[in-house]
């Protein structure tokens, strides 16, 4: 089996997530983000913030919180700091690319009117077709396309990817989900 190239965009939690557990099922992720470090939302907030869930609570499974960290409920550097720690620990610092600005997202092969699941094959990668995946440089302007087999979106709650993005991205839609006081009636 060639190795799978996997697009994701977002080097936050959840983007760090996804990058390790590609890499540990022996695809080879390419992670985008605008910012010039890991983080996400923790990296972009203020300096009195901390943890509102005790760390115990907000941790990855495979990787503690070092003992140094004693509060329940860690400053926001902390947990940069943890992320980065666990972003070095498992070798994913090199397959991010920072100051890099994803702005468009298309897919070419063949088309289907009823995208169910993975592409309407039930497959997660389809036995033909790529993913276009059009990045930025944020520091120099330069484009460039990067041709993958299957694109993961780890922005958040904070970014307005689909909305903000250029024309119709295929596949790409926003969840409004069931309020919470809704889903208990």
């Amino acid at each position: 089996m060639d190795k799978k190239q996997v697009a994701i965009v977002g080097a936050g939690v959840s983007g760090l997530l996804a990058c390790k557990y590609r890499l540990s099922k022996g695809f080879h992720p390419i992670v985008f983000d605008t910012e010039p470090d890991i983080g996400g939302v923790w990296a972009k907030t203020i300096k009195t913030t901390t943890l509102q869930t005790p760390k115990t609570l907000y941790q990855f499974s495979d990787f503690p919180w070092p003992t140094s960290v004693t509060d329940v409920f860690p400053t926001g550097q902390q947990i940069l700091d943890y992320l980065r720690s666990y972003a070095t620990h498992f070798g994913l610092i090199p397959h991010i690319q920072f100051h890099s600005r994803v702005k468009g997202i298309s897919y070419d092969g063949p088309s289907s009117e009823t995208w169910s699941l993975w592409n309407g094959t039930g497959e997660p990668f389809p036995p033909e077709g790529k993913w276009n995946v059009t990045v930025e440089s944020t520091q120099t302007a330069i484009t460039q396309v990067y041709t993958v087999d299957f694109v993961i979106l780890c922005l958040g709650r904070f970014r307005g990817f689909c909305d903000s993005m250029p024309g119709k991205i295929q596949g790409c839609s926003k969840h409004t989900g069931i309020p919470y006081r809704k889903r208990a009636r």
